[in-house]
């Protein structure tokens, strides 16, 4: 029997089109690899790769800091170098430390906000003829258009998350929509698809309300009235798009998907300070999804192994 998910080929449109693309340009101007990147703080997440470079893979995470398109997205370097090691910015990159760039392209994506979502980038160990520099009007035209199936692509998401909201009161608490237990584990896996597909960060805050509350019984619950102001004051302090799950007892867990407001780390502690002040004990633990090799999943168990010294044994 399939497993159940919310998961949908959203994304499949744009990530075709993304692969057409990198395959267009590698017949175009045949480098090593060529590759469309997300940028998140310090992390350079590769998404979609399209040659031979080991280490260069879906999901690898480098410096954004010590790369070559930090430099190119500063001004400070051509978008295309047919011999990088001739471009003091590039040539000076820490990146050169872990990778031989001979040839760079890279030219910048912005998402539906204007802001800076990632690069389109290619690179080659060995510097190439310097005719390939006639080729950046068709690469810059190939970038926009990658640019505007973004835009579209963040577009269609929204409306795709409403979709899954709608898809997800079936498995909440009609009176507070607090999800259940199942209801969380689809909303993980939904949400680590997108992660997966477009390096977009997320992370997870975990709860035990009441911890060490000799009065709790053995399903976690101290009193009806009590756990249900907790959980409204939990609700009244999570954002538009986080969502909050029962996971078993008085422990309950808010997945966090938009955290260009704030950082994880401060949303725990906002929460944390008020939830005291209205006088509700809990222990609380977080977790970013880590770039790379990381998950939503292994961010829940660090967030769990974070709560345990305030808390009881993880709710398996």
């Amino acid at each position: 029997m399939p497993r159940a998910t919310l998961a949908t080929a959203l994304a499949d449109d744009f990530s075709g089109a993304v692969d057409a693309t990198l395959s267009a340009l590698q017949a175009l101007i045949p480098l090593d690899m060529w590759m469309l990147t997300r940028v998140e703080s310090d992390d350079w997440v590769v998404l979609h790769t399209h040659g031979h470079a080991p280490r260069i893979r879906p999901g690898a995470a480098f410096s954004w800091q010590h790369s070559y398109c930090v430099h190119m997205n500063a001004g400070d370097g051509p978008n295309i170098a047919a011999d990088a090691r001739s471009v003091p910015a590039y040539a000076s990159a820490p990146i050169n430390e872990v990778a031989t760039i001979g040839c760079y392209i890279g030219f910048p994506l912005y998402d539906a906000d204007g802001e800076l979502f990632g690069t389109l980038c290619g690179l080659h160990p060995e510097p190439m003829d310097s005719a390939i520099e006639h080729h950046e009007p068709v690469v810059r035209a190939l970038a926009g258009s990658l640019g505007h199936l973004l835009r579209l692509s963040q577009r269609a998401e929204g409306l795709d998350r409403l979709r899954q909201h709608a898809a997800l009161a079936a498995h909440g608490d009609p009176l507070n929509g607090v999800l259940n237990r199942h209801g969380w584990e689809l909303a993980l896996d939904a949400e680590e698809t997108r992660c997966q597909q477009s390096g977009q960060p997320a992370g997870i805050i975990l709860f035990d309300l009441f911890p060490g509350d000799s009065s709790v019984d053995s399903t976690g619950i101290q009193d009806d009235t009590e756990l249900v102001r907790a959980i409204l004051a939990l609700q009244g302090l999570a954002g538009p798009t986080d969502l909050i799950g029962r996971l078993g007892g008085t422990r309950f867990g808010l997945l966090a998907i938009d955290l260009r407001a704030q950082p994880l780390a401060a949303r725990a502690q906002h929460i944390r300070q008020a939830l005291s002040a209205k006088a509700i004990p809990a222990g609380i633990g977080h977790a970013m999804r880590e770039p790379g090799a990381g998950s939503l999943e292994h961010a829940l168990k660090r967030a769990e192994r974070e709560l345990r010294p305030a808390a009881r044994p993880a709710i398996s």
